[in-house]
């Protein structure tokens, strides 16, 4: 007899170590929660599954905005109305293309540089190593007068203008980290207007915050490396005061030489784009995966109701109310949605770093995105992945108001 009734109460004699009062009714969600083990444990990872979803759902918008929010803070840092003048060839810096830039109404302040496609790879990589070797394109700026330079969040020792400034994400990928030597395949002018692709190795003086790790930047003094000192293919602009992105880019785009101009904030507002279309079905995706922790919890509630009928029937016959009859219920359902939001949050979050450490790394290597799980997340997750559970008796007041009590308490032999 003894074993049958600890088989009944289950894991609800645990209980007994807890400061819960004397009340039967306050304990009683407690010991409904613990006296089925199994059902509640299958309702609680049901619940974490759905959860864990909705998490990886709404940490993957987190993580490519958090990603995309640092790269614009990285670019508009200083000048952020800037924008880029593609020019269609190479040219001196006092060529009439430039000047006719500089002169323009239009544009407050002009800076000719350079940007120059090229690879980075390890020292004793060989050329041509599609898993070894990345492209970057290198911005040869004035590190000290440019109108905008990188943050250097990492630093070797020594001038930082000696070496390469590469994206954090690029170092991860090479294997890379300041202070060591890498390859970088650039071209080289050869004569008045024939480029080679050379081999020079350059040590890695910093490293930069922005996610995409084709960005890279070279100092002016290492403009030898590619023997174009005093040649320019880029010029960088400041809008004139009351001038808008806009206005510039007509204004320049007529000019002869001119390839195409676009401010700096152009890539990151193409990736958020993108994002718009896809933020419709993820939110489709949302109302999903609540909707079957709906199902789930209700399913539960539904089957504590039937087993639990002769005992709810009797509460009814002492003069226990319905709503308190129901607050058990919601009680109870709450317990089970705190626990699989919780364990759901941390499945979720986990199956996120997996995501961005290992799928996203290698389906999109040139982006580097992190984890990301706001506090905001956090708290929506929480918030209606529990009120998702707790509604789900309510579906049961129906039944609870018609049922007949002498019957349900009626001895069957």
């Amino acid at each position: 007899p003894h074993s049958a009734r600890a088989q009944r109460s289950g894991l609800a004699p645990l209980l007994a170590r807890l400061p819960l009062g004397r009340r039967t009714l306050v304990q009683m969600p407690f010991r409904e929660t613990l006296r089925a083990p199994r059902r509640t444990l299958l309702t609680v990872l049901g619940i974490a599954g759905a959860i864990a979803s909705f998490v990886v759902v709404l940490g993957m918008l987190d993580s490519w905005l958090g990603a995309l929010g640092a790269g614009d803070d990285e670019l508009a840092r200083r000048a952020p109305d800037r924008l880029d003048v593609q020019l269609d060839g190479f040219v001196l810096d006092d060529a009439p293309a430039i000047a006719a830039i500089t002169g323009s109404p239009s544009v407050a302040r002009a800076e000719a540089g350079l940007r120059l496609p090229a690879t980075v790879r390890p020292v004793g990589v060989p050329v041509g190593d599609d898993e070894q070797e990345i492209d970057i394109v290198a911005d040869v700026l004035d590190f000290e007068r440019a109108m905008w330079t990188p943050t250097f969040i990492e630093r070797a020792d020594g001038p930082v203008e000696d070496g390469i400034v590469l994206a954090r994400e690029a170092a991860v990928d090479l294997g890379v980290d300041v202070g060591d030597t890498v390859v970088l395949r650039h071209p080289r002018r050869e004569g008045v207007a024939s480029y080679t692709l050379v081999d020079t190795e350059v040590r890695v003086s910093a490293l930069h915050p922005h996610p995409l790790r084709v960005y890279a930047y070279v100092d002016v003094a290492n403009v030898d490396w590619f023997d174009l000192a005093g040649i320019a293919n880029v010029v960088r602009v400041r809008p004139a005061p009351g001038v808008t992105a806009d206005e510039v880019q007509r204004a320049l785009f007529s000019l002869d030489g001119v390839a195409w101009v676009q401010p700096i904030s152009l890539t990151t507002e193409v990736i958020e784009d993108v994002l718009d279309d896809f933020i419709g079905i993820l939110r489709l995706l949302q109302g999903i995966v609540l909707a079957l922790a709906l199902l789930i919890a209700f399913n539960s509630a539904s089957i504590s109701v039937d087993e639990r009928a002769r005992e709810q029937a009797t509460m009814f016959a002492f003069g226990v109310r319905i709503r308190t009859v129901l607050a058990i219920l919601l009680t109870e359902s709450v317990l089970m949605g705190l626990l699989g939001t919780g364990l759901g949050i941390g499945l979720g979050f986990l199956t996120l770093r997996w995501v961005t450490d290992s799928l996203l790394s290698e389906t999109m290597p040139e982006f580097g995105v992190d984890a990301v799980l706001t506090t905001g997340t956090v708290l929506l997750t929480v918030a209606l992945g529990v009120l998702a559970v707790a509604i789900a008796p309510l579906f049961t007041l129906r039944r609870l108001r018609r049922m007949d009590v002498p019957a349900t308490l009626r001895v069957l032999e």
